[in-house]
């Protein structure tokens, strides 16, 4: 989707994840209520974060 489609996309009350491709175009998938999204290097930094002080 283009950014006038975005902007009237995001007009719904909700919640979305957005991604932006190289192209200039948007992907925005909507999450439910009580979902998470993460990315994997938040993922990374969770697991990193809780290990530490493990032997």
């Amino acid at each position: 989707m283009n950014t006038d489609e975005l902007i009237e996309a995001i007009r719904i009350p909700g919640s979305y994840v957005l991604d932006s491709l190289p192209d200039g175009k948007y992907i925005l998938t909507p999450i439910e209520p009580g979902e998470i999204k993460n990315t994997e290097t938040s993922h990374e930094e969770c697991k990193s974060f809780f290990q530490q002080g493990r032997s």
